[in-house]
C-alpha cells in the first residue's frame, strides 16, 4: 500500500469508519476509497482488515519473488494460501 501513512486511526480526521465502529460518525455519504481491482468504498476499509487478511497482504510479496508459504511447489501449498495470493495479485 504506497499510501498507508493514511490509514492511521488515531490522527484520522474524516472518522467514517463504518457503522458499528467506536469513535465513527458511520459511513461517509459519498463513495470515498477507493482500492485498485476491488471496488470503492464510503467506509474506511482498515477496520475490514484481519490478523489473517494482514498475513496474507504480508505474504504476497514474498509469493511475488518465488517464496512459497510451504517448502515444495506450487501444489504443495494451501488451497485457502493460493486463492489469497491470485485474488491479492
Amino acid at each position: 500500500m504506497n499510501n498507508a501513512k493514511e490509514f492511521d486511526c488515531a490522527n484520522c480526521s474524516h472518522r467514517y469508519c463504518g457503522d458499528g465502529v467506536k469513535g465513527s460518525n458511520g459511513a461517509a455519504p459519498y463513495l470515498k476509497w477507493m482500492i485498485t481491482g476491488v471496488g470503492t468504498f464510503n467506509s474506511c476499509p482498515l477496520p475490514m482488515i484481519t490478523e489473517e487478511t494482514d498475513f496474507f497482504l504480508r505474504a504476497h510479496k514474498h509469493y511475488k519473488n518465488g517464496i512459497l508459504l510451504i517448502g515444495g511447489g506450487l501444489l504443495d501449498q494451501p488451497n485457502k494460501y493460493l486463492e489469497a495470493m491470485e485474488m491479492i495479485g
